[in-house]
């Protein structure tokens, strides 16, 4: 086991035993201390962990264990009203630039992502 999976795996059960429901959350600043990590990856490692399946939620408290579907319903809403802050952001960056270039291409190399967004196709807000 390499030392990412072993913090992983320290994350989750600090987080499991420690932190079971939004009541008991613990920051993301305590979190880099308590596993020994930087911010970064402790988001990386909690991304990795909920795509495993791990009801790892979190508010503006900080990072808890789900304990009800209350509290993940609660997660998700907070991530989609993000999801549609950066979507409105993307919108109006795109919409700012001047000239008739009708496509780009967005790469993100660390999650092996490419996008190509039509320009005509989003309207001005």
């Amino acid at each position: 086991m390499n030392i990412i999976n072993s913090k992983k795996n320290m994350l989750y059960i600090n987080l499991k035993k420690y932190h079971m429901g939004s009541e008991h959350s613990i920051s993301g600043k305590e979190l880099e201390y308590v596993i020994g990590v930087d911010r970064d990856t402790i988001q990386k490692m909690v991304r990795k962990l909920r795509m495993e399946g791990v009801p790892i939620c979190s508010s503006h408290l900080g990072y808890f264990y789900a304990e009800t579907r209350q509290e993940i319903a609660e997660t998700i809403s907070r991530f989609n009203r993000h999801i549609a802050t950066m979507m409105e952001t993307e919108d109006r960056l795109l919409n700012s630039v001047p000239g008739n270039k009708e496509e780009v291409v967005v790469v993100i190399p660390e999650e092996g992502i490419k996008v190509s967004l039509n320009i005509k196709s989003i309207k001005k807000g």
